[in-house]
């Protein structure tokens, strides 16, 4: 077995180790050489370690097929002074892969493992919203703008690791130390989707400012929206870019911009028991019939839940899981509902957190 080392300054501070106590995270991820617990090798483990504003790896490389068992008992004495094991995809992929391992070559494991920080978990939630083709970790990190000058991928390293085993060969090494060092070392800078995530919870706005902002669309028609924003406190050192067709929210490293469009005209507001209703063919809205008895029966008909509306004309905002009340909606068959701004203004905004949190929904 060989042992290498490396370091990386991280060009931002993490926060979340002070916000939840832990003092002594490890970084890991594994090499192998196919996905069969059973039948394929862990050829290297890299584990990380912060240093001040740096982190420290450090990679266990196997030179036979028997230094497997090595490689493990160095991670495994690794664990000792650590509280918590930080990793992407570990939990399903890599920490059951070395038990299995472990156990394989009858290895003790340690009583107690740390707690395990799954980066690929954590931030799952997030990832309907992002505009990547997969959540492999060179697609994260690229977008999150973080630097890899290793090109290869894991599977294509298993055969420079079957070749290096019979010749040793520096270039060879380099390629597979390359992949792992890496893996590593962005580890940390990878966390900024944790970040991304906390933010889009909103669980920290406030002091935030508002206005209905009016402007010519793409399409020269006038359109409006509303526009919140307020700032944060979460690490991260680029600006994300988040949208579908309810919302437009900007994530710069100090500040996030949330843009709800409002759309502008008639809306339905429908009754709930339309039975109690006559419907007014001529005025195309519905009436009690407390009301409507009063009425010629040429003038009315019983209304049906298809019918049974009142027309509003106003300027309205997604109303996500009917969480406001009164909710509207363009036809009866239409599964979006919306909020009249005029009627609704002033409660939205004091009951923001819980509007945005709803249409989010991570």
């Amino acid at each position: 077995m060989k042992i290498f080392q490396s370091k990386k300054e991280i060009p931002h501070k993490i926060d979340f180790f002070s916000k939840h106590f832990f003092n002594n995270p490890l970084f890991y991820d594994i090499e192998t050489t196919g996905f069969s617990r059973d039948f394929h090798m862990i050829y290297m483990i890299g584990i990380g370690k912060l240093v001040n504003e740096t982190i420290v790896s450090t990679h266990f490389l196997a030179e036979t097929k028997e230094d497997e068992v090595s490689i493990i008992k160095s991670f495994f004495d690794a664990l000792s002074d650590s509280d918590l094991l930080i990793s992407y995809n570990g939990k399903r992929f890599d920490l059951p892969f070395i038990i299995a391992r472990a156990q394989k070559h009858s290895l003790s494991l340690p009583l107690i493992f740390p707690e395990e920080l799954d980066i690929y978990l954590e931030a799952k939630p997030l990832f309907r919203l992002l505009p990547t083709p997969d959540q492999k970790l060179k697609t994260m990190e690229h977008y999150l703008h973080i630097t890899r000058n290793d090109k290869m991928t894991g599977g294509e390293l298993i055969t420079v690791f079957q070749s290096y085993l019979n010749t040793h060969d520096a270039e060879s090494e380099t390629l597979l130390l390359k992949h792992n060092t890496e893996d590593i070392l962005n580890l940390p800078e990878l966390m900024q989707l944790l970040s991304i995530k906390e933010i889009l919870s909103f669980e920290h706005l406030s002091n935030f400012n508002y206005s209905i902002e009016e402007f010519t669309g793409a399409n020269g028609n006038p359109c409006k929206e509303l526009a919140l924003s307020y700032n944060h406190s979460c690490t991260i050192t680029n600006s994300f870019i988040f949208y579908c067709d309810q919302f437009f929210i900007r994530i710069d490293p100090s500040k996030i911009r949330i843009q709800i469009p409002i759309k502008t005209g008639n809306m339905l507001y429908f009754y709930d028991n339309y039975k109690d209703y006559y419907y007014l063919p001529e005025e195309d809205r519905a009436i009690h019939k407390s009301v409507a008895s009063f009425l010629p029966k040429e003038l009315r008909q019983k209304a049906k839940a298809s019918n049974c509306y009142q027309k509003y004309e106003g300027d309205f905002l997604p109303n996500p899981n009917n969480i406001f009340s009164p909710s509207f909606k363009q036809s009866y068959k239409s599964k979006d509902s919306f909020l009249a701004l005029d009627q609704s203004k002033d409660y939205l905004l004091s009951h923001i957190k819980k509007y945005l949190q709803t249409l989010l929904t991570l």
